[in-house]
């Protein structure tokens, strides 16, 4: 009866095993993995099960995946440290993850003092600082520290308008700041500010490969995701979207859609405001989680502001309306992913 339990679970095997060979040298840096689907008959497990152990394994650092091109075992690097300060042990935990997930170490202090404890043991390559804590807050912390550790990048982070006015006028400005609720986009550029020679995790992929931008939308270079669980609606946009020449996969529900997304990477994602299971705000928030450059643009039947009030937090989306008018689809391509880039016009 007690054999079982020590067997390993699905995905523990198969993270072990990957993770051996990337030890042993079968897997070089730089070499490809097999497609998922290739990995999971391999190994004799779900597709999911193989997800599972790769998103263990690019967490520590081990693998990177490159959407729509493949996973690959990730070059050697040093580990930068990210300290985090803050009063609020949840949003340590959510900052924290943002920078673990990008490949760096985390450290945490509750406030200034704690900090400047760490700071002196420790080489920090980068500090997100609340400025409303107990003890010391983060202005006196970053008056501090800044001129002691002048390598150091140091991100001021704030829910209060007045602790922004106060930083505005103190001497510690002018420093980079995100507010409280942030995105992930906000993290991931503050920590591409770390200098180089310091870890160089940022952009979540490995040192030398930059990350790919759209210079303009010309459907040659668009690939679009229709998420909606009317089959003649999906049906309807997605035809439209190919009689112009644009590159298109289907989805019918929120979970096939972010499974997609895990796959391939998309320029649009056209998304269905009212489905069952997961609804459209919340696919959204997770499609932003896994790719902040897609442009997400809401289809609903429902009033326009109705829409705005639910998705709050989302960013910036256009609201297209049911039935939708295809000269506002095809406005809404034209959406490029780098602001201020020319925008080309559609042939036909």
């Amino acid at each position: 009866m007690g054999e079982p339990l020590t067997d390993p679970r699905p995905y523990q095997r198969v993270y072990a095993d990957l993770l051996a060979r990337i030890e042993r040298g079968e897997l070089a840096p730089g070499a490809q993995l097999l497609s998922q689907p290739t990995l999971a008959a391999e190994y004799g497990v779900a597709l999911l099960t193989v997800r599972h152990a790769i998103e263990l394994l690019r967490r520590g650092g081990l693998l990177r995946v490159e959407h729509g091109r493949g996973t690959y075992v990730a070059e050697p690097k040093a580990t930068s440290i990210v300290l985090v300060v803050d009063d609020d042990p949840k949003l340590r935990q959510i900052l924290g993850e943002h920078a673990a997930l990008a490949g760096y170490r985390v450290l945490e202090a509750a406030d200034g003092d704690e900090a400047l404890g760490i700071l002196g043991r420790e080489t920090v390559g980068l500090v997100f600082s609340d400025l409303r804590m107990p003890r010391m807050n983060g202005i006196e912390l970053l008056r501090q520290a800044r001129g002691r550790w002048p390598n150091t990048v140091f991100v001021a982070v704030s829910g209060y308008a007045d602790d922004l006015v106060s930083l505005y006028e103190s001497d510690v400005f002018p420093i980079t700041v995100i507010p409280k609720p942030f995105r992930a986009e906000q993290v991931r550029r503050a920590l591409a500010m770390m200098p180089a020679g310091t870890g160089d995790a940022a952009e979540g992929g490995a040192r030398g490969a930059p990350e790919p931008k759209i210079e303009s939308a010309t459907p040659a270079r668009i690939h679009v995701l229709v998420v909606d669980d009317d089959a003649y609606q999906r049906a309807l946009l997605a035809e439209l979207l190919r009689l112009q020449g644009v590159s298109v996969r289907e989805a019918p529900d929120g979970s096939t859609a972010l499974e997609a997304v895990d796959e391939e990477a998309f320029t649009h994602v056209f998304l269905d405001f009212r489905m069952p299971g997961l609804g459209g705000a919340e696919v959204a928030r997770l499609i932003r989680l896994r790719d902040d450059r897609a442009v997400i643009v809401f289809l609903s039947a429902y009033p326009e502001d109705v829409v705005r009030a639910r998705i709050r937090g989302v960013g910036p989306a256009p609201v297209l309306g049911k039935p939708f008018d295809p000269a506002d689809v095809l406005a809404a391509l034209r959406l490029s992913l780098a602001p201020g880039e020319p925008l080309e016009p559609f042939g036909g």
